[in-house]
């Protein structure tokens, strides 16, 4: 025999205990779900570059930048030239949080030295720490600032110059990765490259 009066009770507290269960749970999801990270990318405006154009961007998540670097139109890589090209390319706001200051492209049809590593033609992608105005007053020999920079051993062990500091006008002393591609058999395609002027990175 049932009593009724009592089943229905046990049923209604039993259908509220759920719904509440089911309303925390809500919430409590609700609480432990991180919050997806908002993506922006901001551009600079768009450059002409031999026969196209480049721009820059920052891309920030959560207000904060992640990545930074140049796009360029696909009529920039179409009958490319035979002189070679230097373009400074202006960046938007956003790019100060990053802390480079100006972008400058390079177009090299015939490489640059040093002989039989990057002697193929390449785009070269600068990323200065200072202004295009800064950058222009780099002028060009032997950097003693340099090797101040060694003694406080400011880059990685496997980043050297050679034979000799000597600055580049314009963008100051290459350092390179003794143990990339371009230093093996398997060649030049791609590369990391730290430069320096005076004690500066």
């Amino acid at each position: 025999m049932i009593n009724l009066k009592n089943y229905s009770r046990r049923l209604l507290g039993t259908f509220l205990l759920l719904c509440l269960l089911a309303m925390s749970g809500c919430e409590l999801e609700d609480f432990i779900q991180p919050e997806k990270p908002r993506t922006v990318v901001h551009y600079g405006p768009a450059t002409s570059l031999l026969g196209g154009t480049a721009r820059t961007w920052v891309e920030m998540v959560n207000g904060k930048p992640s990545a930074i670097g140049v796009e360029m139109s696909e009529e920039v890589l179409q009958d490319l030239p035979e002189e070679m090209g230097m373009f400074f390319l202006e960046l938007p706001g956003q790019a100060h949080a990053t802390g480079i200051k100006s972008i400058m492209l390079d177009w090299n049809p015939m490489g640059h030295a040093p002989e039989e590593v990057y002697t193929v033609p390449h785009f070269d992608f600068h990323f200065f720490k200072i202004t295009e105005a800064q950058v222009k007053q780099i002028g060009p020999g032997i950097d003693e600032g340099a090797y101040k920079l060694v003694e406080r051993g400011v880059f990685p062990s496997i980043y050297t110059f050679g034979p000799e500091p000597f600055a580049v006008p314009n963008m100051g002393v290459h350092w390179s990765d003794i143990t990339s591609p371009e230093f093996s058999p398997a060649g030049f395609s791609k590369t990391f490259i730290y430069g320096s002027y005076g004690e500066r990175v």
